[in-house]
């Protein structure tokens, strides 16, 4: 262009010494970039140089046993051709037999590994095993191994549930469904904890104390059981637990029929006591139902049931008087005459 015109007509006056002087340039261009790349040295991963270390060893070892196998066949040939029957061939037989002995050694090692490996998986009967594919296989599915989506839905909904428990202290399933999102993650100590929380804010909710039995051990459960029916003694539900927890007949009498002091009306609390008891004592038991809970029909006929024919007549008409348009006890009637008459 124009504006280096003045320069390229000074370039006439350069002379060649100067022209030499100029120095190279240099290629930077991409081909020799790559070719630079290729030095580039990878380092080797500790497993391979692991392997072959290993390799290595053994190469060393057989080349030892080999050459000493050798040495031992030497010294075993001259003393035979020297002297036989004498001590160098007794001495020569002796290194062979100790080579031998040692890689047989290895073998037996070898195989005693493997069979400890295999007794500890089978039992002393040959052919059986103790260990069942089925059972092994379903307690590895039991296994339940927390995946990071679950965990932070643990997380958000302990935030929601500490939410709901701070805004209504008083809100029972609030305090339930955090027990139980403890409970879930394996934290069981922090789900008692809890739920104790719970039966303090809110002791007049029975399902907060059953929750609470259900997460401790019987012993426990007992306790927790006795502190809820002094609070709530018109719980049935908390009578029934408690006496489910108990481990005989006679502790279940004792506790449903405190129930039945509470609860006098409560025909399950009758029924569960009835059943726990022979024939003479639930005929006695259900004549005190019967006029504690007069519009069950259940309790009617299970006492009519008990009685003798003519007791039963009795129980019958008594419960067509409380229950005039109760079909099933007509019909109880009619069947307990026909059975007499014939």
């Amino acid at each position: 262009g124009d504006q280096f015109r003045e320069l390229k007509a000074k370039l006439a006056d350069v002379t060649e010494d100067q022209w030499a002087a100029i120095p190279d340039v240099g290629d930077y261009s991409l081909r020799h970039k790559q070719r630079r790349r290729e030095d580039v040295f990878t380092p080797l991963t500790d497993s391979l140089l692991e392997s072959r270390a290993k390799l290595s060893g053994d190469a060393t070892g057989n080349a030892t046993l080999a050459g000493t196998a050798q040495v031992a066949d030497g010294v075993d040939g001259a003393a035979s051709s020297a002297a036989p029957g004498g001590a160098a061939a007794k001495r020569g037989g002796a290194g062979y037999r100790s080579v031998v002995k040692n890689m047989s050694g290895l073998a037996e090692a070898r195989g005693t590994v493997l069979g400890m490996s295999l007794d500890r998986m089978s039992d002393s009967v040959s052919g059986q095993t103790v260990v069942d594919p089925k059972g092994y296989l379903t307690s590895l599915s039991t296994v339940k191994l927390a995946t990071d989506a679950e965990i932070g839905d643990i997380a958000r909904a302990r935030q929601l549930l500490k939410s709901v428990r701070d805004t209504n202290p008083s809100h029972g399933p609030g305090w339930i469904a955090a027990a139980r999102v403890e409970e879930a993650a394996g934290r069981t100590h922090h789900a008692r904890k809890l739920i104790q929380g719970g039966c303090d804010s809110c002791p007049d909710d029975e399902d907060v104390w059953l929750e609470a039995a259900r997460l401790h051990p019987p012993e426990s459960a007992r306790t927790i059981l006795a502190a809820a029916v002094r609070r709530i003694p018109t719980s049935v539900k908390i009578f029934l637990k408690a006496a489910e927890l108990e481990n005989n007949d006679a502790a279940k009498r004792a506790v449903l029929r405190k129930g039945l002091e509470s609860n006098p009306a409560s025909v399950t609390l009758w029924k569960s006591a009835v059943e726990l008891e022979d024939a003479d004592d639930a005929r006695i038991l259900l004549g005190v139902a019967v006029e504690k809970v007069p519009h069950s029909v259940e309790m009617w006929l299970a006492l009519a049931r008990l009685e003798s024919y003519e007791n039963a007549r009795k129980v019958l008409n008594r419960a067509r008087r409380a229950l005039p348009a109760e079909r099933a006890v007509w019909i109880a009637a009619a069947k307990l005459e026909e059975a007499h008459d014939q």
